[in-house]
């Protein structure tokens, strides 16, 4: 489990940094973003902070470090919907 721990607390303090050096398209917007990354961040982590199923904390790991990177990518903080492929 502290393999995991040693994975989770870097994304944690990523997300948050993130969130205080965010800038928005619209330099109006920058606060707003940054407040929403910050309380995104505090509200998903402590809601799974009592996981103990290794596969599923493997899961939000994969799927915090995912949206942090189409953040940046596409500079919305906000998730992007899921498309799927179709055969």
């Amino acid at each position: 489990m502290s393999g995991l721990r040693s994975q989770v607390l870097p994304l944690y303090r990523r997300a948050i940094n993130l969130s205080k050096t965010w800038q928005a398209v619209d330099p109006t917007k920058t606060e707003y973003e940054r407040q929403y990354i910050k309380n995104e961040a505090r509200t998903l982590f402590r809601k799974n902070k009592n996981l103990t199923d290794q596969e599923l904390i493997k899961e939000h790991i994969n799927e915090a470090e995912a949206r942090i990177e189409i953040a940046l990518h596409y500079k919305t903080p906000y998730p992007r919907p899921v498309s799927f492929l179709c055969c």
